[in-house]
């Protein structure tokens, strides 16, 4: 089985997170040009989408659509929100999708010198 991102490539990335989520989000952008934002409280949005309203909380990051709970990376009502008050939603990615989550996931973690003694 093949990985989908090398750890080798994962090492040599700057980036904090995946190309593929700042791909998502760019797209994002695109998506939400006609949705409209109401403010619903303290952090609390409103997205109107055509016929369809979602609740979106960014502090408690949930969106009623749910597809920012399964996926840790903020939907498009949520990327509405956040593009609208003018932050980068890669602020509001999960650190489990990070680069240092993803090296540390794969890093050894054997006590110093044990390693060697179970290979003797």
């Amino acid at each position: 089985m093949k990985r989908f991102y090398p750890r080798h490539q994962e090492k040599k990335r700057k980036d904090p997170f995946d190309p593929r989520i700042k791909k998502k989000l760019e797209m994002n952008k695109v998506i939400i040009e006609h949705f409209k934002v109401e403010p619903n409280g303290a952090g609390q949005f409103e997205v109107i989408d055509g016929k369809r309203t979602f609740m979106v909380n960014l502090i408690n990051r949930k969106c009623s659509c749910q597809r920012w709970c399964l996926s840790r990376v903020p939907c498009f009502h949520a990327c509405a929100n956040i593009f609208k008050n003018l932050e980068d939603p890669l602020n509001y990615v999960h650190s489990l999708l990070s680069k240092e989550t993803c090296l540390a996931t794969y890093e050894p973690r054997w006590p110093n010198g044990l390693a060697q003694e179970l290979a003797r």
